[in-house]
């Protein structure tokens, strides 16, 4: 989407959050390989598979909690998909009127690139329409949707997705950071080695790198990168 001018100040600074949180996910994905993709650091991971037909479908959307067990473990592939497609996605789906044709929705691609170039269109889909609203829509009541969200309000909303995007983007990056750590080898307390379980890792250099753009540009809505002329995103360097 090119970059536009926002005047309505809450539309403007919540699009200034959604940006840095774009910026920051998209830099812990930058080098992500088939194999983190579908890596499971443990047994039963709850992933994305092929099915008979060849295509990727997710094996269980919504991991169910036991007492007598710890929670289930997904795989990066699936955080991206639950961002991407499960949210993103359904928040379009359910709470707009333009809805894009999205082809078979249960369907999500099994190599990493594809899945962050997907989860990159769902991001713009969804936030294009979080901008085109304005402050008056933006803090009306939605009017239409599952589950109660008919009488909340598109700020809600966007908070509401900024909360998984975070929430699942943090478990992204520590998925990343055990992969890279997997099988390193010590001698004296220092690594002499960094393998991954399937192939050799590289450490993965992100100072200066940014993120990649997949179509998005670094700062739309005419804001510069950064604080955005306040503190937003200064303290939250997790990537």
């Amino acid at each position: 989407m090119a970059d536009m001018i926002v005047p309505d100040p809450v539309t403007r600074d919540i699009l200034a959050i959604f940006e840095e949180v774009r910026y920051q996910l998209f830099g812990r994905l930058e080098g992500l390989t088939d194999a983190e993709y579908h890596w499971e650091p443990v047994g039963d991971c709850i992933g994305i598979r092929p099915g008979d037909d060849g295509l990727f479908r997710v094996a269980t959307l919504f991991p169910e909690s036991s007492p007598d067990a710890p929670d289930p473990v997904t795989t990066i592939a699936w955080r991206i998909w639950h961002i991407g497609n499960l949210c993103l996605r359904g928040y379009v789906i359910y709470l707009f009127d333009d809805v894009p044709d999205y082809g078979d929705r249960d369907v999500w691609p099994g190599t990493a690139k594809e899945g962050i170039q997907a989860l990159a269109e769902d991001w713009e889909h969804f936030i294009s329409r979080i901008a085109a609203l304005g402050d008056k829509r933006l803090l009306a009541p939605i009017g239409m949707g599952p589950g109660g969200w008919a009488d909340e309000t598109y700020l809600k909303l966007a908070l509401h997705a900024l909360k998984e995007a975070t929430h699942h983007g943090g478990e992204i990056g520590l998925l990343r950071d055990l992969y890279l750590r997997e099988g390193v080898r010590f001698r004296g307390g220092r690594p002499l080695a960094f393998r991954g379980p399937r192939e050799v890792c590289r450490r993965r250099g992100r100072k200066g790198s940014g993120a990649p753009r997949y179509g998005l540009s670094r700062a739309p809505y005419g804001l510069s990168r950064g604080p955005y002329g306040s503190s937003v995103g200064r303290h939250d360097s997790y990537g």
